[in-house]
């Protein structure tokens, strides 16, 4: 997971100050850098800064969002950490009571039986 995020961020702004610079190199604002082959003009240049600029903050973005989707799945007991208890009620003598946990679906099941081993095995 770290790798994911240690590449996506820096793409993503490193794409960022290229979209900001090729407008910034195309109204004079930075300067104009010197065509060289395979480019003839220095609009070319600037083209291709943004054209490169918004694919790599598009590649960031992708790989934040794919890093972000990857660690939603691969951590189901954070999830269900949430869910695993319902609000407590109140008896009429004002104490609480604490429902039982029901799955509700396959899913919930695998769930719970998961995260129940791993608190076994944690403290066997």
């Amino acid at each position: 997971m770290a790798p994911a995020w240690l590449t996506a961020i820096p793409l993503t702004m490193y794409g960022a100050v290229l979209t900001v610079m090729a407008p910034l190199m195309a109204v004079g604002v930075l300067p104009e850098s010197k065509p060289s082959p395979p480019f003839t003009t220095s609009l070319g240049i600037t083209w291709m800064v943004e054209v490169g600029g918004l694919a790599f903050a598009g590649l960031g973005i992708g790989l934040i969002v794919a890093a972000r989707s990857l660690a939603a799945r691969t951590h189901p007991a954070r999830a269900a950490a949430a869910t695993t208890t319902k609000p407590a009620r109140t008896a009429g003598t004002g104490s609480l009571i604490r429902e039982p946990y029901a799955p509700t679906s396959d899913l919930d099941c695998v769930t719970a039986r998961s995260e129940s081993d791993r608190h076994t095995i944690t403290i066997s």
